[in-house]
């Protein structure tokens, strides 16, 4: 690590007259402790949820609101009649509970909140400053640092919090848990937060993909996913720590799957195997990249909901994904034994949501074709012709979906859309969505502040 009083020389900028007393305070008390730390500069920020918004961090501006340490400075008569001084900290999104806090602390009166800047400038602070490195000498033996036990624990990646570092644009970022130990006896770990404010789990999603047929269809649905939020997330998006984690089996045996009713127990023996050993690498989430394996969508649901992992089908995402859709008719292309909607087909229940245009078996024949071809050939500017042409000569319908993840990974190689005067509907797409939506959809902190920071 560099050495902080380095970082902040190298931070200083035109106009300033050298490194705020209060920030060479904090400096001070982080080389005192040998702390980890990395110093910054933003906007200027008075509050815990404009700061976050402002805070740098890994190359992004903004920081998740959990990141940010909110701290309240008060003053209160302990239980043999001594005044004493406690500074609470909690994290940004959630609200300190004074019963909570005077009730750890023994306090014989109420908690007087010290915030006006007169009084807080007899400590060397002012409002939107207060942290926990910048307490003046005078308050030695007079100051407890009460932590919310959810400042213990590493929440996401990179697990670590920032706070302002003594002056409105100086922020640092460290190890809650190292500063907690570096206080030694001053500082108190307990349950200070309202309850409501402090159910939130950030960890990244843990998604399980199982791909091999073909491989390319793993790739292609975890880059559309990662698009996905990228996209849905907006400003919120912090690069690579915003998205999931993922691991991914790709297996050549997947590939049988093509001849699905001569090749049944051989494939299931495969994905069987691979969704216990996900299974006990503890996903959350698991996606089967193929349509033509969704067949053993009940089987699969049989290992996984044991064990706590959620299996996502590619046709319960499609059938979703209708229900919403102003679509009256369309035509699947698939290769026969998806596409025909019989035993083998977990399209099956499609006919019930939707018209189905069946296509001839010549038209079936050829799709199948081109999935060979594509598996062997690649991704391909003739492949995509052939697919224009099978379209053109066998689709009535104005909307096509396809249920064919060789057909997927041509589409999203295609520069032009719409060539075909189609409206193209990709299953692995929206398959990507629904995956994309169900990260995005967990339980965000609340941003309730009953007691602001100061």
């Amino acid at each position: 690590m560099r050495d902080p009083k380095q970082q902040a020389h190298d931070l200083l900028r035109v106009g300033d007259n050298g490194i705020p007393d209060a920030v060479e305070r904090t400096i001070a008390f982080l080389r005192s402790a040998n702390l980890w730390c990395v110093l910054s500069r933003n906007h200027e920020a008075r509050s815990c949820r404009d700061a976050a918004h402002k805070r740098t961090r890994l190359g992004s501006t903004g920081i998740a609101l959990h990141d940010e340490l909110k701290s309240f400075l008060g003053k209160f008569v302990d239980d043999t009649g001594e005044e004493v001084f406690v500074m609470a900290h909690c994290r940004g999104h959630q609200s300190i509970n004074p019963g909570a806090l005077r009730s750890r602390l023994c306090a014989r009166s109420a908690i007087d909140r010290i915030d006006n800047d007169e009084d807080l400038g007899l400590f060397g602070m002012e409002y939107g400053t207060v942290n926990p490195f910048t307490a003046p000498p005078a308050l030695e033996g007079r100051l407890i640092h009460v932590f919310d036990t959810s400042l213990q624990g590493r929440w996401g990646i990179p697990g670590t919090m920032m706070t302002n570092a003594g002056e409105p644009t100086w922020a640092v970022e460290f190890s809650c848990s190292s500063l907690i130990e570096a206080l030694g006896s001053s500082a108190v770990v307990a349950d200070i937060v309202e309850e409501s404010t402090r159910g939130y789990d950030p960890r990244a999603t843990t998604i399980g993909i199982i791909t091999g047929n073909s491989p390319d269809a793993g790739m292609s649905l975890w880059r559309q996913m990662n698009l996905r939020i990228r996209e849905q997330s907006g400003r919120a998006f912090r690069g690579d720590l915003s998205l999931p984690r993922v691991i991914i089996y790709s297996l050549p045996e997947m590939g049988l799957s093509m001849e699905l009713e001569a090749r049944e127990e051989p494939v299931w023996e495969t994905i069987h195997d691979a969704v216990l050993a996900l299974c006990g690498q503890g996903i959350e989430i698991l996606a089967v990249a193929c349509n033509t394996t969704q067949y053993f969508a009940p089987l699969i649901r049989g290992l996984t909901e044991p064990r706590g992992v959620r299996f996502v089908s590619i046709a319960d995402s499609v059938l979703g994904w209708l229900d919403h859709a102003a679509v009256e008719e369309l035509a699947l292309v698939a290769i026969p034994i998806v596409a025909e909607l019989g035993k083998w087909s977990e399209y099956r229940d499609l006919a019930k949501r939707v018209k189905v245009e069946r296509l001839p078996r010549e038209a079936l024949d050829a799709i199948e074709d081109l999935g060979y071809r594509v598996k062997k050939e690649g991704v391909t500017e003739a492949g995509l012709q052939r697919l224009r042409g099978i379209i053109q000569r066998h689709v009535r319908s104005k909307h096509v979906l396809i249920a064919l993840t060789e057909i997927s990974n041509l589409l999203e190689s295609q520069r032009r859309q719409g060539k075909s005067g189609k409206v193209i509907i990709d299953t692995l797409a929206l398959y990507a969505d629904r995956l994309a939506n169900l990260c995005l959809a967990k339980v965000q902190p609340l941003e309730g502040e009953s007691i602001k920071p100061t």
